[in-house]
């Protein structure tokens, strides 16, 4: 790679951030005139020959050709008065080091992961190792993007079977070490969920549709989804999901108790058999305890919240809310799982038109 052109626009600071026998990274902030400053991340790799100086001046020029929302790009290269290369980046933020994220925040960055990881194996090359720091987000205005940054990349392998094994590790050990970054965060337990569909499947097919992080009227359509592919599947299937399904919920053996919690939830009352004219009258029930049950109401769910009478935005919000209420992680649970078993309710990867 050679040198840039002199550095036209001046520079007011520069803040060490992190430093080790390869490299230094810095905060530099620019000054752009009319009183307007940038702040970028400038990273001196301290030998110009070597596996970190190349992998590095690959990246860079792989980030501007590649424009990719999820992949930070390099904005400026040149060498200083000690000969070593000074890569100039957008600005960034370690994940390791970010505690004001929101679960469904880190939920999307790890989503941004996967889409980056598809682009580069779409590309025609995989990551070769990753490292804590190679995972971070990059703020614009109220979004939080997840992105990588500084990875070492190399072709992916002529032979199919190690091609598919390579894109295979990568999404495995992504999600090995997304999870390391965000030890320690109060909602790291909230994901484990999406981090071990991603680290056992090593693959980002379905999450597109992963159903925490869809809005309340796709997630009650999608409660429906998953009890009419249950309804489709023989009875020692649907038996051998509901095992699993209470071993994944932390009570193997027992019996899924929703029925008495559901009761508690006026949205509920149609779609249970209430007499709607007698508030509270248990009578008319039409389901019992157990995860099949539960099913069959979800299945019902839609037909009941088209016909009531509030307005319907904040219905579906109180149904949501109160499905949620019964078992958090339901969908989730049920997503891992049906994907396990090859039932799958939504397309792999998103149809765009």
């Amino acid at each position: 790679m050679e040198a840039g052109a002199p550095l036209k626009l001046s520079i007011t600071s520069v803040v060490l951030i992190a430093s080790n026998d390869d490299y230094e990274l810095y905060d530099v902030e620019i000054d752009k005139g009319l009183e307007m400053h940038e702040v970028l991340k400038m990273k001196i790799v301290h030998a110009v020959v070597g596996r970190s100086y190349t992998d590095e001046a690959f990246f860079y020029q792989c980030s501007i050709s590649w424009k990719h929302d999820n992949i930070i790009k390099g904005e400026y290269f040149r060498l200083n008065e000690f000969g070593r290369g000074c890569f100039y980046y957008e600005n960034f933020e370690r994940l390791d080091s970010a505690r004001d994220l929101s679960c469904r925040q880190l939920k999307l960055i790890l989503l941004n992961y996967c889409a980056a990881l598809d682009f580069i194996h779409s590309s025609g090359y995989y990551i070769t190792q990753f490292h804590e720091r190679d995972l971070v987000i990059r703020r614009r205005n109220e979004n939080v993007e997840g992105c990588f940054v500084s990875i070492s990349l190399q072709p992916k392998s002529s032979v199919p079977s190690l091609a598919a094994r390579q894109i295979r590790e990568n999404f495995h050990i992504m999600a090995r070490t997304f999870a390391a970054c965000i030890r320690g965060h109060s909602d790291a337990s909230n994901l484990n969920l999406l981090v071990d569909f991603i680290k056992d499947f090593q693959t980002s097919d379905t999450l597109w549709a992963f159903p925490s992080l869809m809005s309340s009227s796709h997630r009650i359509s999608h409660y429906a989804r998953v009890g009419n592919a249950f309804k489709r599947l023989d009875h020692d299937f649907q038996t051998k999901i509901e095992n699993e399904f209470m071993e994944k919920i932390h009570k193997p053996g027992q019996t899924f108790e929703w029925l008495e919690n559901a009761k508690s939830f006026q949205c509920f009352y149609a779609a249970l058999g209430y007499d709607n004219a007698h508030v509270g009258d248990t009578t008319s029930i039409r389901y019992q305890d157990g995860l099949k049950q539960f099913l069959r109401f979800c299945r019902n769910l839609p037909a009941h919240i088209t016909r009531q009478e509030s307005p319907l935005l904040d219905f579906e919000d109180q149904v949501d809310q109160a499905l949620t209420g019964l078992c958090p992680e339901f969908l989730d649970v049920m997503h891992y799982i049906l994907y396990k078993k090859y039932v799958f309710i939504v397309k792999k990867q998103p149809q765009y038109d």
